[in-house]
């Protein structure tokens, strides 16, 4: 790769998100408090001219559940977990909790600000590991997710964000054929090799992870790809919590891998969900500004480049072909 890059991606979900775990009145504040940081991060991107790209859960382009019901997929996911279908809880909506589930004015202020990509979390929050759907389900729903986002007005989604993290390489094709360009793919690190049945392990090491250097630096070169591009994740912002020292740790864990990425030319690919920043919005909006800082420090020494995974993963097609001529 010619430079590092610094990739964002944000996976808005609003409750779509955790309806399988939460309801709307114990998680209101989340919801509703990302509605109110959206904004302001999209001010901060444009501050400091950051890319990034926006996995927008299909549903919310609607306006109420009235819409939603209007445009469903040729096929259900048939889940043998019930409860993962968030086509359960669309009856449930009331209209005054719409600003939870819905959200086509912020989708805009996002497609009108410079540098940002609307791509897809799917059109449900399909969840592609789970048992009982299949890849024909999968297919279905993508195709809801781009027609929608066209209907809407808006350049059909070339980047995917798997929910949930759910990557399933069985299904890279059903995203070539739906026009998909990158998605972002699971870090290749040691911590794949411990078996699903240690979750509390990996649970325990992940956290650690974050303040940490248990798994490196994370970062990758997914130059010389065909598409779709994986462009796998590097680190997963953490909230602000109550423990000073460890935003500290964190934050100087993400500087280390922001080096070097710059300073070895790979990706550093940093994600989170809005509504993560629900909650203490300002302390996490103050550690978001302190990172772009960083990032604007690391432009001007190293060429440290933002990006979101459009056009990366157009570069990385690119050095594709320069590589066969």
């Amino acid at each position: 790769m010619a430079n590092g890059y610094f990739l964002i991606s944000l996976d808005f979900e609003l409750m779509w998100g955790v309806l399988d775990k939460r309801r709307f009145d114990d998680y209101r504040e989340n919801v509703l408090g990302a509605r109110k940081v959206i904004p302001r991060l999209l001010s901060l991107f444009e501050e400091y001219s950051i890319s990034a790209t926006w996995g927008v859960v299909g549903m919310i382009y609607h306006k109420n559940k009235e819409e939603l019901y209007g445009n469903m997929p040729s096929l259900l996911p048939a889940y043998c977990e019930k409860r993962c279908s968030n086509y359960l809880y669309i009856d449930d909506i009331e209209e005054k909790n719409n600003p939870g589930y819905f959200a086509p004015d912020l989708i805009a202020k996002i497609a009108a600000t410079p540098g940002q990509e609307l791509g897809t979390h799917t059109y449900s929050h399909y969840y592609c590991t789970e048992q009982g759907q299949t890849a024909e389900q999968f297919d279905a729903d993508l195709k809801m997710a781009v027609k929608t986002a066209v209907d809407k007005g808006y350049d059909p989604p070339v980047s995917l964000i798997f929910p949930r993290n759910m990557c399933n390489d069985e299904y890279v094709d059903v995203l070539k054929k739906n026009g998909m360009i990158a998605y972002r793919g699971n870090p290749r690190i040691w911590t794949n090799h411990i078996p699903p049945n240690w979750n509390l392990l990996l649970r325990g090491i992940r956290l650690l992870d974050s303040y940490l250097s248990l798994t490196g630096h994370q970062c990758s070169d997914p130059s010389g790809s065909s598409r779709p591009v994986n462009i796998a994740a590097s680190c997963f912002f953490r909230h602000a919590c109550r423990y000073r020292f460890l935003d500290r740790l964190k934050l100087r864990r993400i500087k280390k891998q922001m080096k070097y990425a710059a300073t070895h030319h790979k990706v550093f690919h940093l994600w989170w969900h809005p509504h993560n920043f629900g909650l203490n919005a300002e302390e996490n909006l103050a550690q978001i500004k302190e990172l772009l800082d960083y990032y604007k420090l690391l432009k001007e020494k190293y060429g440290f480049e933002s990006v979101n995974m459009k056009t990366l993963g157009g570069i990385c097609c690119e050095d594709s072909h320069a590589g066969r001529r």
